[in-house]
């Protein structure tokens, strides 16, 4: 025999992922599905096309995010220098 003198509850809140807004009836999947198929195109239509305006304008072996020239330069000097001065040890005295 079991008696059930005490019944609690702890009043523990759990997030639920079935919402009307993310519910989606089968209709709904496949007009959003073509939704994104267009958005998809068009996105990579538009990455095509500036990748090609890029090849135009910086050579196709270049990305167009390369360092310049003169921060290169300053970036390889500072290096030599940093280099310089931990391979010289000063005469303690």
């Amino acid at each position: 025999m079991v008696g059930l003198k005490h019944v609690c509850l702890d009043g523990t809140k759990i997030n639920a992922n079935a919402s009307k807004h993310k519910a989606m009836s089968y209709d709904r999947m496949k007009k959003e599905e073509q939704k994104l198929e267009k958005e998809i195109k068009k996105l990579l239509e538009k990455a095509n096309h500036i990748d090609l305006k890029e090849d135009k304008q910086f050579g196709r072996d270049r990305r167009g995010d390369e360092t310049p020239a003169e921060l290169a330069y300053r970036e390889t000097r500072l290096a030599k220098i940093m280099e310089a001065k931990a391979a010289w040890k000063p005469k303690q005295g």
